[in-house]
């Protein structure tokens, strides 16, 4: 059987106890105010506010986990032209292209190309995607255009955001309507014909301000491959605040166009320079309403409803292609007799329709009050159909969550960080996260923290259900459901520094940490040819990551991260294959760093230099890709800036990444990054 059809296959409340986690006083409880409406100083100060931790508005020197943030003068300086591309510049990530337009990012995982253990969310609502177990980055309708700044936890954040956060979590949070220019536009033009147009329009309604931002973007992919994108994606967003109490923001978003996708390793049984590629079509949209109120207690209440569907639609491949790449079709009357047989049969099951429907009431205490915490309730509902997913039919599961965190200090310079959240998984079982940090004030610009968490993580609905199987002619089973998976769990330590060089501008975050990962879900094969999940896997992860910022001039600065990982995969049965062979897998040093100088007034130079460590990915049904070489990347940046008396701002800005053309992978080692050019052209009046 063909490497492109089988090597990738997936095999995708107690009251006691609540009121044991979650007794808590509701008297004087406040819910989380938005994110995007943080106060000016808030960003002004040297070391940034943070809420992505514990929901509670808290100085990095307060939060129960280590969290970067990235601001808009980094997304800028950056350069980056997709969101993964981000997440490069935080200590202890690593971002890979599966192929030209496919990414993986992951974080202390021992991952496949589809990374399931990290919660991506915009504004606050998920984007993890439960019918692939991953987030699809290609479908999100956001640019790093539209993004006001990035809130990381670099830990499991499952005691604030349940499962998916089960390693680390990302929140992007977009630009506020009132802080956007009235008129924005840009184009792009690069290596592989990429082109990207935006447009983006705000003003004032009412007692309110929209946006709007409307993007399209392609390229061509490889010349090798032809593993071309196209995309047109529209989101916008109404900020309203009726009254001194009430603040309301409606967001909404579109996003289709297609992708084509591919696995591009080495196969024998492929055609020479050949692999399969295959078209995959989609169409998504989300829909999300934030309410915050001001008690008369003067708590807020916050409520978040939010909707969002997506579907994937993967090209069938033709009758040349089932003879060309499918080992046991020899010929066009074998490989007819197949399509008829399996008439949804697709190469890489990338198809089907998700829907995810979520609600969250939450109370946040006056950030006065000694005592300060964020908890709620979350009720969340998704349902998935796939004919090669999920062939038994439409699949819905409901999921409740209750939550809590708590800032406690002890005294003037000791801070208690609890938190805790229960879930449950309608008639599948449950979850308990619970995290607790001591975090100590050492002088005003220093604090150190010593944090414990015990996070589980749910099975996703793929995971839990996948199954199927296809004819050719007889029936061959290669997914088989497994209903008595348990949740993962990640027993971690870290112990955190984090210092502020007042005379010299800079900060210095250090964190070491111990994580325990056990009971990991991971591909299995049955006597019957099946592949099916179960809680074989785990690993242990000891290392450090440092992340520094320096500014010794108005006109400089840098950023630099640093992570060293120690990581041990144990070995696991993996059925009729052979074990899972274990040891050092993911890369032992990663470092990134970016330098922005400002030259002239209207004249800026920015420099990024990206190392990643040999590294060992996973196959998705479990034996391991061949070890992925370390790679340097170097991309430099210069843009010019000017006015006009018109209040007109331009900017031309041309970017080299990989600026000494290294020949490097990031996942596939047939995947090869060469030297590329962008140059960019854009208007805004405020």
């Amino acid at each position: 059987m063909s490497l492109w059809v089988f090597d990738r296959l997936r095999s995708r409340l107690s009251w006691s106890r609540l009121l044991g986690l979650f007794c808590l006083p509701l008297s004087g409880l406040q819910a989380q105010p938005n994110a995007q409406h943080l106060s000016e100083a808030d960003f002004l100060t040297s070391i940034p506010v943070a809420q992505a931790a514990s929901g509670i508005r808290q100085s990095l020197h307060q939060t129960p986990a280590s969290v970067s943030v990235i601001d808009r003068a980094t997304i800028e300086a950056s350069g980056a032209t997709n969101l993964p591309d981000l997440m490069r510049l935080v200590p202890g990530f690593q971002v890979f292209h599966v192929n030209s337009n496919k990414f993986g990012v992951n974080y202390h995982g021992v991952t496949d190309e589809f990374p399931n253990q990290l919660e991506v969310r915009i504004d606050g609502r998920s984007v993890y995607l439960p019918l692939l177990s991953t987030v699809d980055w290609t479908s999100l309708a956001l640019h790093p255009n539209d993004l006001e700044r990035i809130e990381i936890v670099r830990g499991s954040n499952s005691a604030t955001q349940g499962s998916n956060a089960f390693l680390g979590s990302i929140n992007f949070i977009t630009r506020h309507p009132s802080l956007t220019p009235k008129w924005a536009a840009e184009v792009q033009y690069g290596s592989r014909d990429r082109k990207h147009s935006h447009l983006q329009h705000s003003s004032a309604l009412g007692d309110g301000f929209y946006r709007l931002s409307l993007n399209h973007e392609q390229n061509a992919g490889s010349s090798q491959f032809k593993d071309a994108a196209e995309r047109l994606y529209l989101n916008g967003a109404y900020a309203w605040t009726p009254d001194l109490q009430n603040n309301l923001t409606l967001r909404f978003g579109l996003d289709q166009g297609h992708t084509r996708i591919g696995y591009l390793f080495p196969n024998s049984g492929f055609p020479d320079k050949e692999r399969y590629i295959s078209k995959r079509d989609y169409q998504a949209n989300f829909q999300q309403l934030d309410w915050s109120k001001e008690l008369n207690s003067g708590m807020l209440r916050h409520l978040r409803v939010s909707r969002s569907d997506l579907q994937l639609d993967e090209m069938p491949p033709s009758t040349e292609d089932l003879v060309a790449f499918y080992r046991d079709i020899p010929n066009f009357g074998i490989a007819t007799l197949f399509q008829q047989l399996n008439p949804s049969f697709v190469g890489y099951r990338e198809k089907g329709k998700v829907q995810t429907k979520d609600l969250e009431l939450a109370f946040e205490s006056d950030k006065h009050q000694k005592v300060t915490h964020y908890s709620g309730f979350g009720y969340r509902v998704e349902s998935a159909e796939s004919p090669v997913l999920l062939q038994s039919g439409l699949i819905a599961q409901e999921r409740f969550r209750v939550f809590s965190s708590l800032g406690i200090p002890l005294n003037d310079q000791l801070l208690l960080n609890l938190g805790g959240m229960y879930e449950r998984q309608a008639s599948l079982g449950s979850g308990q996260s619970l995290r607790s940090a001591l975090n100590w004030q050492m002088a005003p610009n220093q604090s150190l923290r010593l944090g414990y968490s015990h996070s589980e993580r749910l099975p996703s609905l793929l995971e839990r259900h996948g199954n199927y199987q296809i004819l050719i002619p007889y029936p061959q089973p290669i997914d088989q459901a497994n209903p008595n998976l348990e949740p993962e769990l990640n027993q971690s330590w870290e112990l955190g520094w984090l210092y502020e060089f007042t005379a010299l501008q800079a900060s210095l975050d250090l964190r070491v940490f111990d994580e325990q990962v056990s009971r990991v879900l991971v591909n299995t094969q049955q006597t019957n040819g099946a592949g099916t999940k179960d809680n074989l896997g785990g690993w242990h992860n000891r290392g450090l990551e440092a992340q520094l910022r320096f500014q010794p001039k108005t006109d400089f600065w840098l950023l630099a991260n640093a992570a060293y990982i120690h990581n041990r995969t144990q070995q696991w049965s993996q059925g009729v294959f052979d074990n899972f062979v274990g040891g050092q897998l993911l890369p032992r040093t990663t470092l990134s760093i970016l330098l922005n100088w400002q030259v002239q007034p209207d004249w800026t130079v920015n420099l990024t230099h990206y190392f990643m460590d040999n590294a060992t990915w996973r196959k998705s049904y479990g034996v391991l890709e061949p070890r992925q070489s370390a790679y340097h990347r170097t991309d430099l940046g210069l843009k010019y800036q000017w006015s006009t008396t018109a209040g007109q701002e331009f900017e031309l800005a041309g970017r080299v990444e990989n600026l000494w053309d290294r020949d490097y992978q990031e996942f596939y080692p047939e995947n090869r990054q060469e030297r590329r050019f962008l140059v960019r052209l854009s208007m805004s009046i405020d």
